[in-house]
């Protein structure tokens, strides 16, 4: 005889099929899983009536079995199913013994059974365990005293009903055990349409486990739930079932009548208690050891008053076997050390509808209701105001309490079970509730609890520590919040909401996980004396959601009595020792604010919740805030606050918004509507961060208008803000829009959004302020923001990078430097723009859209900037710079852009470049751009660059630019210059490009150029811009300092170029030394017909009066200039002396297979030298129609 082990599993939801097949007519089926032998690897899904087709005794022993556990357990009607099989047996033996499992969400039936079972003539023995949770809402334990009653009119299907009359139509129908109709709807064991089964996920037992027949079972089911009525059986509308032994009340004395209550209660024979009148207690009522129900039969809310007139407890459950049922009561005036009006011990039940709980007053904690290890504990419209808990317990009006129970152990482990409950509100309005001494002003629940709050109002509660209308505490609590008001409550900690941890012999300290869910809820106008106006959160680890949410005109000030401390949170307040998780969606942040000054204290090892309490507070606008931590300096903080504190750098809280609306907040110093700390990762989408403020008239730094995130530089974290609107946001330091301290490894990326109006009113970074990490703006439209300091949209002073790629930049303004970007290199910072367009920024000093400079106060860094497939148009800088200012800068590379109608008072209308050891700008047009409308010394139109150490150009077009000094380039000390297909066109003012050595040699490359249409505008000459000379190239060297300046240009045009006295196309000064290859210069003049010059040789300032105009092409001077010409072509060129080439003092002039053709002038049409001692050399050159004009020449030397 082959014997095995099976085990089974009953699974309420999943396993038990109702209604499996019509033509059996079956009510239900059993899932059998067996695990061993050739049966033991598939599942068998079995129809129950194939127990009572085939086997009645095998019908009736299981029948007997499930009464008999009904009668001996008061929870045994949860037993649904026990055995079914395949085939039937020959021989049945059940042996069952019940325990309980508690969790969170459902109480567990384990049933282990001994199954003796003959099966095809071989005998098996059979372990079988049988699991039925239990719902929250008590269903169906608790179905066979539902009171109200809803039924649907329709058809009854393939139900077939049999004939009424044969069953008694009319009057109270009866089925052969007794049962009416009104019995099957009370128990639900119709379907609406008729069918059997239940409704609701009721998994019940079988109609024919109480009825006699199956036709007893059908008719009720049709009959009740179907179209079809049974005389008395109600099909709308509200019923009190009275089961077993009824008392009905009605003395017209209240004193008589709670004696008859107080009789009622002791009677263990009665289970409904039935008042028509109010009644006042002389003495406490009897411990409820049974099913109670107790119920006003009079019409409306809580028209029956249970009076305990201040002298003691109302109604007390006893542990395990009470359940109490309180409806349309009112209960006040009890007085008890917990639960003055309800009390329920340890694993009992209570549920309280349309009752009425005021003046109840606890010593201790539950000023109405406390449960202690309770299962479930219900209240459904009802309400609670004006109770009072005294003690630090708390639960103002409901203090329901979970932990360690020695009733029931696990057999397996042998060890202690954690308890845990549901506290259910439904429909109910608390308010005016009070823990003096304690927490939960309303409602105070811990350790594995679940707190579900549904279309309820939670009004004027107070709590003198946290959680002005509802506080969970400890490892494993659940708050459920659903369309819900949380309205002018008031605590330390979390004015509306706090869930805090705590430890017990329970809490393992690692795996605690806490969840708060809150949908379509308002809080509004709730006030914390610490952090969290509205919302405080400190544990271990957790899911927070906010879905469809609306916190407004949450406070969260700062009143005395911290030792140590930041203001968090006008709304929310959280803080974490572990991984997390935050998610809002669809709600809206408004008015909220933090108000006050206070400081960190040193709490980097303070981790207890009393360290929390003194450390973590009052960081917030509207705030949430994660862990215990903080700088050293006093914080200020938003609506949401989230940190994950602690010392450990694992893990860390993740937060995500979506369709999130935060206006006008305010906060005395970071994040009027966020601050993160030390979070891992934030996701914000398709959200609006409008009208925030960190700015109270406080002194500090109010960093962060709308967001704020310190990292101490302990996490990494990524930030990302989608498709996302920051909107007119400001703050009075740094930050107008965000603000991240101590930013290291931090990433933050902007994404689609709309950047406008957002304001540092007296710091730095109009839109972001960062300290480190990285940031990016993409696919972004960013616009009129401003910086009082540096940075009119990002402000970054340390090691990080920049991104804007693909984004619009306009009307965006510092008062300093960096109209869009201030960067300052502490160490090695990257930037980077691509595809951007820039519009009307500007800066008051220099970097009209750009600023990156080294390191502040002398520190090393590097910086990186590169350009790509830009446009800027109409920026200006006050100082240098219309569209960057570099100084110090390792590298810029430009590319494919263009700069148009840029403008800076000083140099550089374009571009400002200082100390910078590498440049390199390719396919770039720089036009109408301008620079140098103050001093003779600003200059380049469009570049001006100072200690450049290597400068490269490639197709680089310059169209119409102009300054005093260089109108279209000016480099000073650029160590190597390398120009390639370079055009220069139009430059007014000052002449085209300007090239010198001051302090260094310097090497100049120019090939394949063209320079045409410069020249000294009449402001220059007003200005003293004539002290340079070259209407298109100007090459000087201060040979004084030992600097050399040597130029090589091939292949170059120079044409109708302008220069004021001295060189129309090129002049060189000083040390200078040029050698022309293959070029051309045609059309070239100098203004003025005569007038002196004083000529200081060898160095690089020559001082003129008059106008004397020299060398229309070619102009050298100083004794140690020096020009080469090789198959150079000069053509129809003009001055006053040398209508091509002039030399003045003791230049050097070597000339080499040149053509000079049709050039004039009065003296020398195509060289004129000053001195005889000029070195003049010719070798295989033309002269063509060069015409002399003899008026007003000139002495000196000169070849015709």
């Amino acid at each position: 005889m082959a014997v095995f082990a099976k085990r089974l599993s009953v699974l309420s939801t999943l396993l038990v099929v109702h209604g499996i097949s019509s033509e059996h007519e079956s009510f239900g089926a059993l899932l059998l899983r067996e695990k061993s032998d050739e049966l033991c690897n598939v599942f068998h899904l079995v129809p129950f009536d194939s127990l009572t087709t085939t086997d009645p005794d095998v019908e009736q022993v299981v029948r007997s079995v499930l009464l008999e556990l009904n009668c001996t357990s008061p929870t045994c009607s949860l037993l649904k199913v026990v055995a079914a099989f395949k085939k039937p047996p020959s021989v049945f033996h059940v042996t069952l013994q019940v325990e309980r499992t508690f969790t969170r969400n459902a109480t567990i039936e384990t049933i282990q059974a001994e199954v003796i079972v003959g099966l095809r003539g071989i005998e098996h023995v059979c372990s079988l365990e049988l699991l039925t949770p239990q719902e929250p809402q008590r269903d169906p334990r608790t179905s066979r005293r539902i009171l109200q009653t809803q039924t649907t009119r329709a058809e009854a299907g393939s139900v077939k009903c049999s004939d009424r009359a044969q069953h008694g139509s009319g009057g109270a129908w009866r089925d052969s055990r007794g049962k009416s109709c009104a019995d099957y709807a009370a128990l639900r064991y119709c379907t609406p349409a008729g069918g059997y089964g239940v409704g609701w996920k009721d998994i019940l037992l079988p109609f024919q486990m109480f009825a006699s027949s199956q036709e007893d079972a059908r008719w009720a089911c049709c009959s009740c739930g179907g179209g079809e009525t049974a005389g008395g059986a109600p099909t709308t509308g509200e019923t009190i079932v009275v089961e077993g032994s009824s008392v009905n009340i009605s003395s017209v004395n209240r004193s008589a009548a709670g004696l008859e209550l107080w009789a009622a209660v002791g009677n263990i024979a009665v289970n409904t208690v039935l008042l028509n009148v109010s009644v006042t207690l002389t003495e406490p009522l009897p411990l409820v050891t049974r099913a109670l129900q107790v119920a006003c039969v009079q019409q409306g809310l809580a028209s029956c008053v249970i009076d305990a007139d201040g002298r003691f407890g109302i109604f007390t459950v006893a542990g395990g076997s009470g359940d109490l049922l309180l409806r349309n009561l009112k209960l006040t005036n009890g007085a008890a050390a917990f639960g003055a009006a309800v009390s329920v011990d340890d694993g009992a039940y209570a549920t309280l509808q349309g009752c009425h709980a005021a003046n109840n007053s606890a010593e201790e904690g539950g000023g109405v209701l406390f449960a202690l290890y309770a299962q479930d504990v219900t209240l459904e419209g009802c309400m609670m105001s004006g109770n009072r808990a005294s003690g630090a317990t708390g639960g103002g009006a409901v203090l329901a309490l979970a932990g360690e129970s020695g009733d029931f152990t696990d057999a397996a482990a042998n060890r202690t079970v954690c308890l845990d409950g549901v506290v259910s509100l439904s429909g109910c309005n608390v308010t005016g509730n009070h823990a003096s001494q304690g927490s939960g002003g309303a409602l105070r629940a811990n350790f594995n609890s679940t707190v579900n709050i549904i279309n309820s109002s939670l009004t004027g509660n107070s709590a003198s520590d946290a959680g002005g209308g509802v506080h969970g505490a400890g490892h494993g609590v659940t708050v459920i919040m659903n369309t819900t008001t949380l309205e002018a409550n008031s605590a330390a900690r979390g004015g509306a909401l706090a869930v805090l941890r705590e430890q017990d012999q329970c809490d393992s300290m690692t795996t605690t996980h806490v969840t708060v869910t809150l949908v379509d809820t308002e809080l509004r106008s709730n006030s914390a004396s610490q952090l969290g106006g509205a919302v405080c959160l400190m544990f271990m680890g957790g899911l927070v959601e906010i879905l469809g949410c609306t916190f407004s005109r949450n406070l969260a000030p700062f009143e005395g009595g911290i030792k140590s401390g930041s203001e968090n949170g006008g709304g929310i307040s959280v803080a974490t020792t572990g991984a997390g998780r935050l998610e809002l969606r669809s709600s809206t942040f408004s008015e909220n604010a933090a108000t006050g000054e206070a400081a960190w204290a040193s709490c980097a090892s303070q981790q207890s919740e009393a360290a929390w309490a003194s450390c973590a507070s009052r960081q917030g606008e509207a705030a949430w805030g994660w862990g215990p931590q903080g700088p050293s300096a006093g914080f200020l903080r938003a609506p949401i606050y989230a940190e994950r504190g602690g010392m450990s750098v694992s893990g860390g809280m993740v937060v995500s918004m979506s369709d999130v609306l935060m206006s006008s907040n305010r906060a005395a110093l970071v994040g009027a509507a966020l601050v993160l700390q030390m979070v891992h990762a934030l996701v914000m989408s398709d959200s609006i961060l409008r009208g925030n403020t960190a700015s109270f008239e406080r002194s500090g730094h109010q960093h962060g208008g709308a967001l704020c995130i310190l990292s101490e530089a302990r996490l990494e974290g990524h930030f990302s803000i989608l498709r996302s609107q920051l909107l007119g946001n400001s703050a009075a330091t740094d930050g107008g829009a965000v603000a991240c301290i101590l930013c290291d490894g931090v990433v933050i990326a902007l994404e689609g959004c709309v950047l406008g109006g957002n304001a540092a009113t007296e710091g730095h970074g109009g839109v972001v302020n960062m300290d480190g990490g990285a940031l990016s703006i993409s696919g972004s439209f960013v616009s009129s923001n401003k910086a009082q300091g540096k940075g009119g949209v990002v402000h970054m002073e340390a090691a990080g990078s920049v991104l804007f790629n693909h984004s619009h930049f306009e009307l965006n303004r510092a008062t300093l430097e960096g109209g869009v970007l201030f960067a300052s290199a502490g160490q090695n910072i990257s930037v980077v723009l691509e595809s951007a367009m820039v519009a009307n920024n500007s800066a008051g000093m220099h970097g009209g859209v750009l600023a990156v400079v080294q390191g502040l106060s002398g520190q090393p860094g590097v910086a990186f900037l590169h350009v790509t497939a830009c446009v800027a148009h109409r920026n200006f800088a006050g100082g240098s710079g219309g569209f960057l200012f570099g100084l110090g800068v390792q590298a810029l590379a430009m590319l494919g852009s263009r700069l148009t109608e840029l403008s800076a008072m000083d140099s550089g209308g374009a571009l400002r470049l200082e100390s910078v050891a590498e440049v390199s700008l390719e396919d770039v047009v720089m036009a109408n751009c301008s620079a140098g409308t103050m001093q003779a010394k600003d200059g380049g139109g469009a570049l001006s660059g100072v200690g450049l150490e290597q400068l490269t150009m490639r197709s680089v077009s310059f169209r119409h630019n102009s300054a005093l000094t260089a109108g279209a380039v000016q480099l000073e000390d650029a160590a190597t210059v390398a120009l390639t297909n370079i055009s220069v066109w139009d430059t007014v003012g000052g002449g085209a490009v300007w090239v010198s050595a001051v302090s260094r040699s310097v090497k100049l490359q120019l090939d394949e150029a063209t320079v045409a249409g410069g020249a000294y505008a009449s402001t220059a000459i007003q200005q003293g811009g004539d002290i340079r000379c070259g209407g298109a190239l100007s090459l000087t060297a201060n040979s004084t300092a030992g600097a050399t300046l040597e130029a090589e240009i091939n292949r170059t045009l120079f044409a109708l170029n302008i220069g004021h006295s001295r060189g129309g196309g090129i002049c060189l000064v000083g040390a200078a030394a040029a050698a022309i290859h293959h070029s051309e210069f045609a059309n070239n003049h100098v203004l003025g017909t005569d007038g002196e010059c004083a000529f200081f040789n060898m160095q690089s300032v020559i001082s003129c009066t008059g106008n004397p105009s020299l060398g229309g092409a070619v102009h050298i001077a100083g004794a140690a200039a020096a020009l080469s010409l090789l198959d150079v072509a000069l053509r129809e060129n003009w001055a006053y002396l040398g209508g091509a080439l002039s030399v003045q003092d003791r230049g050097n002039l070597h000339i080499v297979r040149c053509n000079f053709s049709a050039n004039r002038a009065a003296v020398g049409p195509a060289i004129y030298s000053a001195v005889p001692q000029a070195n003049i050399q010719l070798l295989d050159s033309a002269f063509h129609r060069n015409q002399a004009r003899p008026q007003n020449a000139a002495p000196g030397p000169t070849i015709a």
